[in-house]
């Protein structure tokens, strides 16, 4: 799996947030203490074939999911 990117930060009410954007599939491993995770899923767009197919739009979906029940990376 590639981790594209990583940021941890606090916000102000002192909750610990961590965001990692991945490039490719694999497996994640909580961080200790987690207890959702919002993730968004995008699709790129089919490519068209001109003049007859149109091609097809990308899709997009972002759901929080509990994680509780996860084993963590400690």
């Amino acid at each position: 799996m590639t981790i594209n990117t990583t940021k941890v930060f606090t916000t102000p009410t002192g909750i610990q947030q961590y965001e990692q954007v991945f490039l490719t599939s694999g497996t994640w491993v909580k961080p200790a203490g987690v207890k959702t995770a919002e993730v968004t899923c995008i699709g790129g767009g089919g490519g068209a074939y001109a003049p007859y197919y149109p091609g097809a739009g990308g899709g997009y979906i972002k759901r929080i999911v509990n994680v509780s029940s996860l084993p963590t990376n400690n």
